[in-house]
């Protein structure tokens, strides 16, 4: 029997890549009707193009795309190859052209069976990894992390379970000593596009032959799976291991890191660091022992040898040179870094692997970083922030019947009052603000790195109701409570955010939201890099501001602006949020009576030609008229209104 995997294989990939015995392979030989074939491909990237190139190049024809991958869009758009958006399109695009062959090409989505049945000749998907190991996400830095020296790509036909179906190609990949996650994912491309000249050639001459997967030596990883230690460096561990973890979390600068960064435990706190070299000599210390401490390096006893890491650097990406960072983490040769325990390790892995599936949300939010400018704000950023706490402010609506009656809750009406107040001053209907994340009880937030302030979105639209605000903020608080936080080295695993300064900084939001029950202690931690509004169970709030950029004065004007904001809640839901007012009856004396009043009397005996012949002599050069691109000094006036004078 023919086998699909060729001679070359055999020679490279381990025994339980192949251990298919004759009695357990299926000869699946498909019967393909005549060329030339019509296909679809449903995926992404490069690669998709490249075999798309292919497809054509063997005289066949893509018939649709299923893609949100940009690269192979552009691709289709200039080949005039149609492309949908769901599954549900490209049913019915299949129902109303059928289709012979569906290739799955990094594609992130789960084919239903009702589609795969519509494929007459037979629908297969690539996964870089050796099937049946390495089922699911991340495939290559899971083998990485387990030592492994050999490796392989897969093209297997699709069925109902994930990564399951028979094997149509599996190409060989090698594993070299210092290969990282991004260099054998490069290698795993090129072998993807090998395995798939081949899967097409056999197509093609309907020579395929398939095997089946034995799942008994199936593992499988989802996409939420973290490394054991949270990525942290565990000293007890070999040097061979520690070496495994720093390349399997090595994706490339300019790729998006979707594990975690390694991360070093100090005294005060974490940092990442980027390389690790083992060493050929054991000192003998005990494990996590410094060494030596040297230009852009230390040396550090492990459970093996010794080895030297580097490239310090903070969750969000500042660096730190290997000096400062024992100095400020009181280290010394000889002295032992900290080590942590087996329930601390798995209580940041269970932490990270629960916030795992909200990071693309979180991605996504912090990318759109909205800067937020208030109107009175002293010009000029001081280098060493001032603060101040204000005095609590009485609860909004605090004297209304309705909010006696339990009918409006005070916390939910302050921060949709104080949504349409920045709304209000900045004249931007969509901008963010920093929300402060509640902490549960006993977390380690110190070794998970958690972000303890994340953005809320406002949006308000000023043609629109007070409710419309309410339903908004309501959705957003529900948002905020599904996907929590998320792990600061987030910032720096992205490439896309970490070319957002704004982000780099200790306090990304200008203006910033706390709320801290009863039962926990009040914080005077300044949340917002100017401004950060603290509010209490009964709805009372105070303000922590910068008095460099804030005089008391103005803050205190704004808690009367929220308490006349306010009344509004319960009396105008009809009223557009624009027109309603939000100064109280002194203040709005002062702008539209007291300061507006400007009448000034005249000489009423004076002519006004002789009013204007004294400006000119006062003010000759001032100018007097400005009409179709001409300016005309009072002097200049005069003298044109006498010369007219002289003629008349």
């Amino acid at each position: 029997m023919k086998d699909s995997i060729t001679k070359k294989a055999e020679s490279i990939l381990k025994a339980e890549l192949l251990s298919q015995t004759p009695e357990n392979i299926t000869n699946n030989v498909k019967n393909i009707p005549a060329l030339p074939r019509s296909c679809i491909i449903v995926g992404g990237t490069t690669l998709a193009v490249f075999c798309a190139e292919q497809i054509q190049a063997a005289g066949h024809t893509i018939q649709a795309m299923l893609t949100t991958d940009t690269v192979l869009q552009t691709w289709a758009a200039r080949q005039g190859i149609v492309c949908v958006n769901s599954v549900e399109a490209l049913q019915a695009q299949i129902a109303q052209h059928p289709v012979d062959w569906l290739f799955s090409i990094v594609n992130p989505i789960i084919l239903p069976v009702s589609l795969i049945g519509q494929i007459r000749g037979g629908a297969f998907n690539y996964h870089n990894s050796p099937l049946p190991r390495y089922a699911g996400s991340h495939a290559t830095s899971w083998a990485l992390l387990a030592r492994e020296t050999h490796y392989a790509v897969s093209w297997h036909c699709i069925e109902e379970g994930v990564d399951t179906g028979d094997i149509a190609v599996q190409w060989p990949v090698s594993i070299e000593e210092h290969d990282n996650a991004f260099s054998l994912n490069l290698k795993c491309y090129q072998a993807a596009q090998e395995g798939f000249i081949k899967l097409l050639r056999d197509l093609d001459q309907g020579e395929l032959v398939t095997h089946p997967q034995d799942l008994t030596r199936r593992s499988f990883y989802t996409q939420s799976r973290r490394p054991d230690g949270g990525g942290y460096l565990c000293w007890q561990q070999p040097g061979e291991a520690l070496s495994a973890l720093i390349r399997a979390l090595d994706f490339g600068e300019n790729y998006l890191n979707p594990l975690g960064c390694p991360k070093l435990l100090l005294k005060w706190g974490t940092v990442r660091i980027s390389w690790l070299q083992r060493l050929n000599h054991y000192s003998g210390g005990a494990p996590g022992t410094l060494i030596a401490v040297e230009e852009d390096a230390w040396q550090v006893t492990t459970g093996s040898e010794d080895v030297r890491i580097g490239g310090f650097a903070t969750f969000e990406g500042k660096l730190l040179s290997a000096g400062e960072l024992a100095d400020i983490s009181e280290l010394k040769p000889g002295k032992q870094l900290p080590l942590l325990s087996s329930q601390q390790t798995q209580n940041v892995k269970d932490i990270l692997q629960a916030l795992a599936p909200s990071e693309s949300f979180w991605r996504e939010r912090l990318a759109s970083l909205i800067p937020l400018q208030l109107p009175f704000e002293t010009a000029g950023k001081s280098a060493a922030p001032k603060w101040a706490l204000s005095a609590w402010q009485s609860p909004l609506l605090e004297n209304s019947e309705k909010l006696k009656n339990g009918e409006k809750a005070p916390l939910p009406i302050l921060l949709q009052t104080f949504a349409i107040y920045l709304a209000r001053l900045t004249h931007q209907t969509e901008f963010q603000i920093g929300w402060c994340v509640d902490r549960v009880k006993n977390e380690p937030d110190l070794l998970s790195g958690l972000a303890p302030v994340v953005p809320m979105t406002v949006k308000v639209e000023f043609d629109q109701p007070w409710c419309t605000v309410a339903n908004w903020m309501n959705d957003e608080f529900a948002r905020l409570v599904q996907h929590r936080t998320f792990c600061r080295d987030l910032l720096s695993r992205s490439p896309a955010l970490c070319a957002i300064s704004a982000l780099t900084t200790s306090r990304p939001w200008r203006v910033a939201v706390s709320f801290i029950p009863d039962d926990k202690p009040w914080e005077q931690n300044a949340l917002g890099e100017l401004l950060t509004l603290q509010m209490n169970t009964q709805g009372g709030f105070r303000w922590i501001y910068d008095t460099n950029r804030l005089s008391a004065e103005v803050v205190q004007r704004m808690s009367e602006h929220l308490q006349v904001l306010s009344s509004s809640a319960e009396e105008k839901d009809d009223i557009p949020v624009w027109q309603l007012n939000l100064l109280p009856e002194a203040e709005r004396t002062l702008l539209l009576e007291t300061w507006n009043a400007t009448q000034t009397r005249y000489p009423d005996q004076t002519c006004i030609h002789r009013l204007f012949e004294q400006q000119a002599e006062k003010s000759p050069d001032a100018t007097a008229l400005m009409y179709a691109g001409q300016v005309l000094s009072y002097a200049e006036l005069n003298a044109r209104a006498n010369r007219l004078a002289h003629q008349l």
